[in-house]
């Protein structure tokens, strides 16, 4: 059975997670154009418009929206050299307290699949099976050195 189109709702979590260049929004901030709902919702730039979470998607539970489970999910590019299954999970701390809140969810996934959290302040750590961590650690600090040359 196919799942419902999902809709945001009263969720506002991925406007203040995410940075929106063209009107000056940094990531972690909260946009000054939610006034308890985005008061540019049908003029919203395109870095708005083309971005669904995860949850939009129809992944994981009704009741794991943004808003709720304390983290916006999204994923990686494919990068099949740096994960082993071509992407990992993001996941963006939504508001303070939001990553302790999904504790349990962000263990769960962790389990399965490499996992980037990044927090409001825009601090990030890698969790996941721990060869899937060393790997892309390992690739990350190439690319780091690479980029030093």
């Amino acid at each position: 059975m196919k799942q419902a189109k999902r809709y945001c709702g009263t969720c506002t979590a991925c406007c203040t997670t995410h940075g929106i260049p063209s009107i000056n929004k940094a990531p972690g901030d909260a946009c000054p154009k939610l006034a308890g709902r985005c008061s540019i919702y049908e003029g919203r730039p395109a870095e708005c418009r083309d971005f669904d979470c995860l949850w939009l998607q129809g992944m994981f539970d009704g009741a794991d929206r943004p808003d709720r489970l304390g983290v916006v999910a999204s994923v990686t590019s494919e990068d099949r050299e740096q994960y082993e299954h071509g992407h990992a999970l993001v996941l963006y701390e939504a508001y303070p307290g939001g990553f302790e809140k999904a504790f349990g969810f962000i263990t769960k996934m962790a389990q399965k699949i490499l996992v980037i959290v990044v927090r409001l302040d825009r601090t990030r750590e890698v969790l996941g099976p721990p060869g899937e961590v060393a790997r892309a650690k390992a690739t990350a600090a190439r690319f780091l050195a690479m980029a030093r040359q």
